[in-house]
């Protein structure tokens, strides 16, 4: 019914009804419109990497930005807001993110430490999904990571051939053979895997297109291998002998008649040996500046280049008595570098050097302990392994230390034993081949209690 009423002039006008919106519209004043889905989380690595020796592996990963459109009476407006770091994110073992979680945590978590995860089986491989929720909403599945876990040590390496075969003239070969394809392979001129490694790859790529060395010139070189997965070492392989031939150069029409009989050769225009050399210090270090060592006879200037073949940039050069002293090379941290060098003695100069491999290693050892007993335990017997993460070559030493007592050498595993009823407290921390300490190192508390 409309009822008459006066403006405020006195005249007389008809009110009009007030429109009420439907309870659908008045709830879309108030809530948000659809909202985009959360993104799903992208799974990046293992902790610690696969393959690897925990049972108990963390997943980690990040989360992109998500945008939520909001209508405010009428207008559309766009709120942009990452991912709340408390914000759910869950793990599951199935490709939809369905049935039974692997393990649950918060977004920081995930790209933090990484989300825990319950153990797996020894020597198997396990696929891992993950979905966030904010208590609304839930994203997508993630795509899959999957995580080795190695319980077993490495089988032995076997070489079982070079390409090309020997003898070849080729100064850098490759070594063919079988072996774990996730395990690091160290290659060794000479047949029982001491002295400096001299190339590395994968084992897939041994079982592949194959590892290239490098060799010199008219020298006969034993290789033989050593693998490291996940912590554990494999025994060295078999020796593997290679051959390179490099055919003599021929001079062609020389300049004239050549000296008298029984003259010999004129000595003084002959080219000077090649030079030999070594790194200091040798091997793998700590040190962006080793000195390149060792004796050019009969040469005025020594040219060095990081490389095996003597080509490329000069990166230093000096009179044989600073080679004998040693000619400081800067290096990259974290480089392995082959150097060569050659003599040079007036207009003629030697034949390249045989090659010399330096790795610059600044990388502290970051122990980790893998398995351990838990807070608690019945049994008075204890095994603790451990490992360095950082390690990319062999030669890692560790010490121990349990309770108050003192520093000692260790290796994985650490086995304990007659353990008494009370808490223990295991310390390890690692010297890497290179030298570099790690100073706070790994730690795992758990205390012994009696059988109920």
């Amino acid at each position: 019914m409309k009822m008459p009423e006066n403006d405020r002039k006195g005249r007389t006008r008809v009110a009009r009804p007030l429109r009420l919106f439907g309870a659908a519209s008045f709830i879309a004043l108030l809530l948000p419109a659809a909202a985009a889905a959360l993104p799903a989380p992208t799974l990046t690595a293992t902790n610690p990497l696969s393959p690897g020796a925990s049972l108990t592996p963390r997943v980690k990963g990040t989360v992109e930005e998500g945008e939520t459109k909001v209508i405010t009476f009428g207008s559309l407006r766009p709120i942009a807001q990452e991912v709340e770091p408390n914000d759910t994110v869950r793990i599951y073992n199935v490709a939809d993110c369905t049935g039974p979680t692997a393990g649950e945590g918060t977004v920081a978590g995930l790209k933090g430490e990484g989300t825990l995860v319950a153990a797996v089986e020894p020597d198997t491989v396990t696929v891992y999904y993950a979905n966030v929720s904010n208590g609304l909403e839930t994203s997508e599945c993630s795509a899959g990571l999957s995580y080795r876990q190695v319980s077993t040590p490495p089988s032995t390496p076997v070489l079982t051939s070079v390409n090309p075969a020997s003898p070849a003239n080729n100064n850098f070969p490759r070594l063919l053979g079988t072996a774990d394809p996730d395990a690091v392979v160290s290659v060794y001129a000479d047949g029982s895997c001491s002295g400096a490694v001299v190339s590395a790859g994968t084992g897939a790529e041994l079982g592949g297109e194959g590892i290239q060395v490098p060799v010199a010139d008219n020298t006969e070189t034993t290789f033989s291998v050593s693998l490291a997965l996940a912590g554990f070492l494999s025994g060295c392989s078999n020796p593997l002998n290679y051959q390179e031939l490099t055919p003599p150069i021929d001079p062609g029409p020389g300049p004239g008649p050549g000296p008298a009989p029984g003259g010999g050769g004129d000595k003084a225009t002959d080219p000077p040996p090649a030079p030999r050399l070594r790194t200091i210090p040798g091997g793998a270090a700590n040190d962006n500046t080793p000195l390149v060592a060792g004796t050019a006879p009969g040469a005025n200037l020594v040219r060095i280049y990081a490389d095996p073949i003597c080509q490329g940039a000069v990166v230093a050069k000096g009179s044989p008595a600073e080679l004998a002293a040693g000619i400081p090379v800067r290096v990259m941290d974290n480089a392995a570098i082959i150097f060569s060098a050659v003599s040079v003695a007036g207009e003629k100069t030697s034949k390249c050097s045989d090659p010399v491999l330096y790795i610059e290693d600044s990388l502290t050892p970051r122990t980790r302990i893998t398995m351990a007993p838990g807070a608690k335990t019945a049994k008075r017997k204890a095994t603790i392994r451990f490992t360095d993460t950082t390690a990319s070559l062999p030669g890692t030493v560790f010490q121990c230390k349990v309770g108050k007592a003192k520093w000692k050498r260790c290796a994985s595993p650490l086995r304990l034993k007659k353990l008494k009823l009370q808490r223990y407290t295991i310390r390890v921390k690692a010297r890497d081949a290179a030298g570099n300490v790690e100073t706070k190192g790994a730690k795992r508390s758990f205390r012994v209690v009696a059988r109920p």
